[in-house]
């Protein structure tokens, strides 16, 4: 099946597609453009949810229902297997087809961080699984499903990879759950893939990528194995063979380009890399920790030419994210943080906490009424800066994009006095009316409730549309966004541009017509914005 989505949005239609014939298969699965999910049952069934009119849709707009639909009759006709409620987030589905087996499972999300999973067999109902509903399921596969622990259970630390038994759960045990990996302080599990003879597990050792290989041991254990990989990067499982011990696995750093390795049985060999486009020789890549009003050590990278010119303070691009527990992690720099190197800027990235740079815990830190702990991180990024003497504030500027255009929002509203300039992208703006706007009020486990009378004072306290004011000065910001963002409304950035423009205060705006969350649908309009982001902040920070 492939996506094809107009001009860049999350609603896509799927089509199926014959790899051999190098055509759409006529006659094949053809679903409209809708937020679909679903996956194969076998060759000619597919269960699915998508769009089907009235009732079939989440309030956060995912599928409500899943349907089996089979080869040759039409969508509207397929029968209804499962539904959840309206006020969930919405109703996924995993298949597993390997040796000569399958599994079908069925994952009711309730909110953004709590689901149950089903077993999905035809004529019969869906089972589930004795898993607890904060629970992350990574792999679900013929035998066995493996789960990241958000939360302590039984014997299983928060952060914990655990395995449980499907055959076991199905004949009404409890899934004899077995512990394959907690991790330690400065760890957090990344991502997970299976092989035929090896759970692989990309972990994070104080936002450094490792891979480890697991195995079950003689005593029924599981046992690690390091991978012999590069760090101080990050590492990305790039696919995996469940027929096989063999994965790809992709390295990249600041300064060395996406490079691939075959992980034949735990032993790896670079096979391809893209070639260098800047000399990493003239670059230098470390890694501070800033000290947050609570005590908490935050990390964050400074990347900067190693001769940095004789101009001081040093002209910083602070990007930070801090939410939904995804980690943000060293990159080969693109083109527009070449060009600011190059001319004697620094690059840095903020691993605050709300991210998942060091697991659940670090995540939850952030969440709710404790959100603010987020951008005190930031706020504590820059002064670690300003106090070491790299930079002052008149040369920081800030950026990021969606919950990280939220952070920026916040930067420009409650910080002003920190920074000199704040790009805001795809953000989130109006933090009291945003779970009424498209996939917003699926992330009310993230923020909070507006309509909950205890919630709403805080989220007014910080809301950057809310807190915009002709009374101060505030550093001119950069805000752009897509009217096809159907993820993030536009109308955040669009409102958030008016109160600024209402209270007399300095902004650029830029609407790219495509581009869906991404702001940009092709590598013009990429490029083009880029473009903008770097001429907004060599205007703000280095010329003098």
């Amino acid at each position: 099946m492939i996506s094809l989505s107009p001009g860049g949005s999350d609603a896509a239609r799927w089509r199926e597609f014959d790899l051999e014939a190098k055509a759409f298969v006529k006659g094949g699965f053809d679903v409209p453009v809708a937020k679909t999910w679903f996956d194969w049952v076998d060759e000619d069934h597919l269960l699915i949810g998508t769009n089907y009119g009235a009732d079939s849709l989440t309030e956060s707009g995912y599928p409500r229902t899943q349907r089996l639909w089979k080869r040759g009759t039409a969508l509207a006709e397929a029968p209804e297997v499962f539904a959840t409620d309206a006020k969930h987030m919405g109703l996924a589905v995993s298949a597993k087809h390997a040796a000569g087996k399958s599994r079908v499972y069925l994952q009711n999300i309730l909110t953004f961080w709590t689901n149950q999973s089903r077993v999905f067999e035809p004529g019969k109902p869906p089972q589930k699984l004795p898993l607890p509903e904060d629970a992350n399921v990574v792999d679900y596969g013929t035998d066995r499903v493996l789960a990241l622990m958000r939360s302590a259970w039984g014997d299983f630390p928060a952060g914990s990879l655990v395995a449980l038994d499907v055959e076991n759960a199905l004949a009404g045990g409890d899934g004899a759950p077995a512990l394959i990996f907690a991790p330690g302080d400065s760890q957090a599990v990344q991502s997970v893939r299976v092989t035929r003879d090896a759970v692989y597990v990309v972990t994070l050792n104080d936002v450094s990528g490792e891979l480890l290989r697991f195995t079950v041991g003689a005593d029924g254990a599981w046992v690690s194995t390091p991978v012999d990989l590069p760090e101080a990067g990050t590492l990305s499982i790039i696919d995996a063979d469940d027929a096989s011990d063999r994965l790809f696995v992709q390295f990249e750093s600041f300064t060395k380009p996406e490079t691939l390795y075959i992980v034949d049985n735990g032993t790896p060999k670079e096979i391809d890399a893209l070639p260098a486009r800047f000399d990493a020789s003239k670059i230098i890549a470390e890694q501070r920790f800033a000290t947050s009003p609570d005590g908490t050590q935050v990390p964050y990278y400074v990347v900067r030419p190693k001769k940095l010119p004789k101009r001081k303070p040093a002209p910083v691009w602070l990007y930070g994210y801090g939410g939904f527990e995804i980690p943000v992690t060293p990159f080969y720099l693109s083109a527009k943080y070449q060009l600011w190197l190059e001319q004697g800027g620094v690059f840095v990235l903020g691993n605050i906490r709300g991210g998942g740079e060091y697991g659940p815990a670090w995540h939850q830190a952030a969440l709710l009424k404790n959100r603010h702990k987020a951008f005190e991180d930031f706020a504590a990024i820059m002064d670690d800066m300003v106090a070491s003497k790299l930079t002052d504030p008149a040369h920081i500027g800030v950026s990021g994009g969606s919950n990280g255009g939220l952070l920026t929002g916040v930067m420009l509203t409650r910080y002003a006095d920190k920074h000199n300039g704040a790009i805001i992208g795809v953000p989130l703006a109006d933090m009291l009316r945003y779970d009424r706007l498209l996939a917003g009020a699926s992330w009310v486990g993230e923020y909070g409730d507006p309509d909950d009378a205890d919630m709403r004072p805080y989220l007014a306290a910080y809301s950057p549309y809310h807190n915009v004011s002709a009374d101060k000065a505030l550093p001119e910001a950069f805000i752009f966004t897509s009217t096809k963002d159907d993820r993030v409304h536009p109308a955040h950035a669009r409102k958030l541009a008016a109160a600024l423009s209402d209270a007399g205060q300095s902004f650029l705006y830029y609407e790219n017509i495509e581009g869906g969350h991404a702001g940009a649908s092709n590598n013009i309009q990429s490029a083009y914005r880029q473009a903008l982001e770097l001429a907004f902040m060599q205007r703000r920070l280095m010329t003098d």
